[in-house]
C-alpha cells in the first residue's frame, strides 16, 4: 500500500488524499520478477501504463481501481480491524519529523527569495509506504506536487486539496468553483 498523504485532511469530505495500489495482485519477491516494475512500484505515471491497471471512473466510489482516497482506506482498515488512529499518528510523526528536519532550509530559502512573508505559500506531498506490519516507511517528499486530474475521483480530491490549501492560508474561495471544474 502507498499513500499519498497531506498534512491536512478537509473537514468538507474526509477523502482529501490519495492512496495509490500496486496493479499486481501479489507480491512475490524473486529473481524472476525483478524487471516486473509494476509489482515493485505504485508510481501513477508507470502503472497506468500496465495492463493490468484499473482506472476509477466515479468519484463517489473512493475504493475502487488502483487509486481511492484515504476514507476509503481507512474504511476498510477499520472494518478489517485495524487501528487506524494508531497508523495515522505514525504517519503524522513522520510528517512532522520530515517538516522538523528541513525548516532552517526552507525558511533561509524563504528569507532569500521571497520579499514579503505573507504572499505565498507551499504545498507538500508525502509519499508514504505502509508495509505489512502497518508500518510506514517516507519514500519521499514532493516539492509542488502533481495536480493533474485524470479521474473524477482525482478531480474530486485536488479541487478539495487547493480549496483545502487556500483555507489554510486564509483565503477563502467561492464553492461555486467546484461545480465549474472539468476534467481535461
Amino acid at each position: 500500500m502507498y499513500i499519498k498523504k497531506g498534512l491536512h485532511d478537509s473537514p468538507q469530505n474526509g477523502a482529501n488524499n490519495l492512496v495509490c495500489c500496486t496493479n499486481e495482485s501479489s507480491y512475490e519477491p524473486g529473481p524472476e520478477n525483478l524487471d516486473n516494475m509494476f509489482m515493485h512500484l505504485t508510481n501513477y505515471s508507470i502503472n497506468k501504463q500496465s495492463e493490468h491497471y484499473v482506472q476509477n471512473v466515479n468519484a463517489d466510489e473512493d475504493n475502487f481501481g488502483n487509486k481511492w482516497s484515504i476514507r476509503a482506506l481507512r474504511a476498510n482498515l477499520k472494518r478489517r480491524g485495524i487501528d487506524t488512529d494508531l497508523l495515522w499518528g505514525r504517519i503524522h510523526e513522520i510528517i512532522i519529523k520530515t517538516l522538523i528536519s528541513i525548516e532552517t532550509v526552507v525558511v533561509a530559502g524563504s528569507r532569500m527569495f521571497v520579499p514579503h512573508r505573507g504572499n505565498c505559500f507551499e504545498l507538500f506531498g508525502f509519499d508514504i509506504l505502509v508495509d505489512d506490519t502497518l508500518r510506514p516507511w517516507l519514500l519521499e517528499v514532493n516539492l509542488t506536487p502533481s495536480l493533474a486530474c485524470d479521474s473524477p475521483l482525482d478531480l474530486k480530491i485536488k479541487v478539495w486539496k487547493c480549496h483545502d490549501s487556500i483555507l489554510i492560508y486564509s483565503v477563502g474561495i467561492d464553492r461555486r468553483f467546484m461545480h465549474t471544474c472539468r476534467i481535461p
